[in-house]
């Protein structure tokens, strides 16, 4: 009985040095090309369209049932046709995003911004944002710098079969009945992440 346990534990360390050697991730680890995608989103949705000197991110990453992903409208005024490509896109991506936003994932200090940002347990945010309705004195005195963008969460990203798309769900809580929740096409050009499409999934 003893042997086998030992042999148990000796393949699970194997499998785990192999799995290091190869470069393979756990599947509820965040990767570094996830971060890359991160990065592109808040730059482009919070810190240029909003100023912000800080970013308020939930540490876990969101996994919460929500609207399906292609059924909402494009943001920024596209053509019909190229807004049915995109919302053709958003769907085809839909299946590799569901699939890895089974379960919640542990954000790191991986990010690389243009400002600060700090890591946060998102319910004693969201209870902090609750003290104050739309005022959000608390949660501003905490976390100065972060108005008006209040807290920002994230879910797991799903990519395409070569890793050229990719789609995220990026959603801020900025006060009472403020925050919206929005489901962000990129594509990848010359090694960087650009944001190409974005469709609301949720307004407060």
């Amino acid at each position: 009985m003893l042997k086998s346990k030992f042999v148990l534990v000796i393949l699970a360390a194997t499998q785990a040095v192999v799995g290091l050697a190869s470069g393979k991730q756990s599947p509820n680890q965040v990767t570094e090309e996830e971060y890359a995608i991160y990065n592109a989103v808040i730059e482009r949705l919070y810190i240029q369209r909003k100023n912000p000197s800080l970013i308020v991110i939930a540490k876990r990453t969101e996994s919460e049932p929500r609207s399906q992903p292609g059924k909402g409208p494009i943001l920024g005024g596209a053509k019909p046709e190229e807004m049915k490509s995109a919302l053709k896109s958003i769907a085809d991506l839909a299946p590799a995003y569901q699939a890895r936003n089974t379960q919640p994932a542990k954000l790191k200090d991986e990010f690389n911004l243009s400002v600060d940002y700090v890591l946060v347990d998102k319910e004693k945010a969201l209870a902090l944002i609750a003290k104050d309705g739309a005022e959000m004195k608390h949660f501003n005195k905490k976390y100065r710098g972060s108005e008006p963008v209040g807290l920002v969460g994230l879910s797991r990203v799903g990519f395409n079969s070569d890793a050229t798309q990719a789609l995220v769900y990026a959603e801020h809580w900025c006060g009472e009945r403020c925050g919206d929740g929005i489901f962000v096409l990129l594509v990848k050009q010359d090694g960087e992440w650009k944001v190409r499409y974005e469709t609301i999934a949720s307004v407060s």
